[in-house]
């Protein structure tokens, strides 16, 4: 099924990886619109991490294309992924970095350039701490999961 239409919050069109010579994903078609909830289900070793780590940059997409809103991540990266969040069921944060560390490369995720996420951060940093620079494992856990958010 290719539900890949412009309009869709997230499409991915025959999108396959392999790790090695060991298939992930296969071919993986499908689209969810804005406002739709999606469960992705499956036993381990289906592909569910590799799949939402393509969307993320955190693997490089191999075969096929990924659309956010209707933006390849592959031709305009900060373009897709400025217009979505991601927040992982495990946190995703480095405790070694510094708040400001972390920051800037979550930013860099999201495809806010360099000199826009230094702005932010320095705003931010004010608001919630008033000292930079702080480490993350010496953050409550719930500052930390605000902060991935």
């Amino acid at each position: 099924m290719n539900n890949a239409s412009p309009a869709a919050a997230i499409a991915f069109c025959e999108v396959s990886h392999r790790y090695g010579r060991q298939p992930a994903l296969d071919g993986i078609s499908f689209a969810v619109a804005p406002g739709q909830f999606a469960v992705v289900l499956g036993p381990n070793g289906a592909g569910k991490t590799t799949l939402f780590l393509l969307p993320a940059r955190l693997l490089p997409l191999q075969a096929g294309e990924v659309r956010i809103f209707g933006t390849s991540l592959d031709a305009d990266p900060r373009g897709a992924l400025g217009r979505i969040g991601f927040v992982f069921q495990e946190p995703t944060l480095d405790l070694d970095l510094t708040v400001g560390e972390n920051l800037r490369y979550h930013a860099g995720l999201h495809g806010i350039g360099r000199q826009q996420a230094q702005a932010a951060e320095g705003i931010i940093l004010t608001m919630m701490f008033h000292r930079r620079p702080l480490r993350m494992k010496n953050l409550r856990l719930c500052l930390r999961r605000l902060k991935s958010i």
